[in-house]
């Protein structure tokens, strides 16, 4: 009987089998334009990373920005996908 090794496993009287295994990143990088400072920055986040994750990488609350993505506004619960066209608007209030 062979023996096991990183990356391949052995059958019982029937050698060895190779496999090999893609490691995909569990980290994607997303593209935001900042308004009103007109200022693009590459932020880092997790596969499945919502609005929510997006506003704290920027150091922004859900209170202070709007996240428009292809142009429409979006929920910060929104999932953020790779590929989507993201700005980010901080809100200015004033009395």
């Amino acid at each position: 009987m062979a023996t096991s090794a990183p990356g391949r496993e052995a059958l019982s009287g029937k050698g060895l089998i190779w496999c090999s295994v893609l490691i995909v990143s569990s980290r994607m990088s997303v593209s935001v334009l900042l308004l009103p400072e007109r200022r693009r920055e590459l932020v880092k986040l997790g596969r499945g990373a919502d609005g929510f994750a997006l506003l704290k990488a920027l150091k922004l609350s859900p209170e202070s920005a709007l996240i428009l993505r292809n142009g429409r506004p979006v929920p910060v619960d929104s999932r953020i996908r790779p590929g989507d066209e993201l700005k980010v608007i901080r809100v200015v209030s004033g009395g």
